[in-house]
């Protein structure tokens, strides 16, 4: 329906009057809902002034990790009437913070739900929450599954969204990939996966509605009485087709007779918004495999075709034509090394990026979803982080422990500038580009933020 006194903007929600100061919101993993990690509306950090980064703020968490990529929203309206731009991170306690985008103050924070712990480690809040402009709500599920729609200007419980229970029997299954709001705002989607690698769990693809809170899942398991698992457990979780609304999810981890040789184990599944199988794609036929994992998400993008991009657990890399998904026929297979290289898109160099071992590396968009290795930027990457892109620069973590942060040029490959040693725990969770700040959390229980 036709809305005035704001602007369209690329992640499809309509954003209210005062986002016309040219601030810009991160609104869920990934920026977009096909996960390129691409901020378009980027200006203030370019290539030629990103090496003058400094360090603003870190803000102390309640826990030693976070596993989060943080969000932004710009011009968020306070209980006092005034507004501020806000990042919201969470950790492994459950707990949810807002935080004042420029200063690193506190503006609210939430502790939620915890569930049943890991070995010796707390799961908390694994899956990044979604922000909502037009409701004004911040989507978020805790360790007890429960999913809580809270108010982003103040932190309460918004007003017609009563915090519901998503599954039982949180000591088996868990979300951890991040929530994807539909395009109209009717729905949440959200995967599941095992909760600890341990007990009989089914992994699933659910959404629930925002107004009915009704839920409706695809199951990945076919036939229970021969397999279990096939649990969705990469960070991003669902990607979703702007214009048909499909949703694609990288699937692994069968336990059966047949080791992982089982309907959708190991594949990437294409699904309707209605929850209905369309097909599924293991990208090679491969007999007696234990553990090929698509743990990553695969994301959706359109150059020289209709696309998407994953790696493998094997760290086999592959670019596929979605419209041809279940003929099991790829555009490219590389071999890059890692396990868990979620990619990054950018519309602009016409390019895919991963961060692995051997380096960020730039992998050409080609005719009919093809890809070539162009470089490899010697950030030493772990293979397990998620690049992000704006205005030309993709940023991603490396460094032997995963702790530093880089700014690489999207063309040529030039590393411009890093964190050094101002970040002491790993970062594992996506970063965050927006209105000319940087922003990313890590395990040693601090979000951090860099602007010129």
């Amino acid at each position: 329906m036709p809305q005035t006194g704001g602007a369209t903007v690329p992640n499809g929600r309509f954003f209210p009057a005062g986002h016309a100061s040219g601030a810009v919101d991160w609104p869920t993993f990934g920026f977009n809902r096909q996960r390129t990690s691409y901020n378009p509306s980027e200006t203030l950090l370019t290539t030629g002034s990103v090496s003058g980064l400094k360090e603003k703020w870190s803000f102390q968490l309640g826990t030693t990790d976070s596993d989060t990529q943080p969000l932004v929203a710009a011009n968020v309206k306070l209980s006092n009437g005034s507004t501020t731009d806000i990042v919201y991170a969470t950790d492994e306690l459950s707990d949810v913070y807002a935080i004042q985008a420029q200063t690193g103050q506190p503006v609210w924070s939430r502790r939620l739900k915890t569930g049943p712990s890991c070995s010796k480690a707390m799961l908390g809040i694994t899956s990044a929450p979604t922000i909502d402009r037009v409701t004004n709500r911040l989507y978020v599920t805790d360790d007890s599954a429960t999913l809580w729609a809270l108010d982003l200007g103040t932190g309460k419980e918004s007003a017609g969204f009563a915090p519901v229970v998503l599954f039982g029997n949180t000591s088996v299954n868990q979300v951890w990939s991040g929530l994807l709001l539909s395009a109209d705002g009717k729905n949440v989607f959200y995967p599941t996966a095992s909760h600890c690698d341990k007990g009989t769990y089914y992994g699933t693809i659910n959404k629930i509605n925002t107004s009915t809170q009704a839920i409706k899942t695809y199951n990945a398991v076919v036939n229970k009485s021969q397999y279990y698992g096939n649990g969705i457990w990469s960070w991003g979780g669902e990607a979703q087709d702007p214009s048909t609304g499909y949703l694609y999810a990288g699937v692994g981890n069968a336990f059966g007779s047949n080791g992982e040789n089982y309907p959708n184990s190991d594949s990437v599944v294409e699904i309707t918004p209605s929850m209905t199988f369309i097909a599924d794609d293991q990208p090679e036929v491969i007999t007696g495999h234990p553990d090929y994992d698509v743990g990553t998400t695969p994301i959706v993008y359109d150059d020289q075709g209709q696309c998407i991009a994953f790696e493998r657990k094997d760290g086999n890399f592959f670019t596929v034509d979605r419209t041809k998904l279940a003929n099991g026929v790829y555009g490219s297979k590389i071999a890059l090394g890692g396990k868990l290289a979620t990619p990054a898109y950018s519309p602009v160099t016409h390019a895919l990026y991963a961060a692995v071992p051997n380096g960020l590396t730039r992998i050409n968009a080609g005719p009919n979803c093809t890809g070539t290795v162009a470089w490899q930027a010697p950030i030493n990457a772990t293979g397990k982080a998620v690049p992000v892109i704006a205005n030309g620069v993709v940023y991603a973590a490396g460094g032997t422990t995963g702790s530093i942060l880089y700014a690489v040029d999207a063309t040529s490959g030039t590393i411009l500038w890093n964190s050094g040693s101002a970040i002491a725990g790993p970062i594992v969770a996506a970063p965050t580009v927006a209105n000319g700040m940087v922003y990313a959390s890590a395990w040693d229980g601090r979000v951090y933020a860099f602007g010129l």
